[in-house]
């Protein structure tokens, strides 16, 4: 199993010791490699390593800026760390890049509810058309 079929193929599998061994090769041979830090993330996120997918996921941020959904999946990791502030933009990012806005909208609603900002966060659920 080689690249990143074969990565894919062992997170499946839950394999992820090997999956990050090929990962971290993979990325030390191209660190500009967005999709495989997408992957070395992933593996982070299925092991429990917040720290290792929070960084990762910084990296895909940095190397693909105008894709919504490395901005939406940062601005989730964030969320799900209690850093709401820092999320923030990152969910605003994302909607600007037209990524999924009418789930993203509601998730920045729950955030901002979160942040005591409920008055916002009702206008961005309210803002939602499905």
């Amino acid at each position: 199993m080689r690249g990143k079929t074969g990565i894919s193929r062992l997170i499946r599998q839950q394999r992820f010791a090997e999956a990050q061994q090929m990962c971290e090769a993979l990325i030390h041979e191209a660190p500009e490699d967005a999709a495989a830090w997408r992957m070395m993330a992933r593996i982070a996120a299925s092991t429990g390593d917040g720290d290792a997918e929070l960084r990762s996921l910084e990296k895909v941020v940095s190397l693909s800026p105008m894709r919504g959904q490395a901005h939406f999946n940062l601005a989730s990791c964030l969320d799900k760390a209690g850093c709401y502030q820092n999320a923030e933009p990152l969910y605003r990012n994302a909607i600007e890049l037209n990524y999924q806005p009418a789930q993203v909208l509601s998730l920045l609603g729950m955030l901002l509810h979160k942040l005591h900002r409920s008055g916002e966060g009702i206008d961005c659920c309210r803002a939602v058309s499905y």
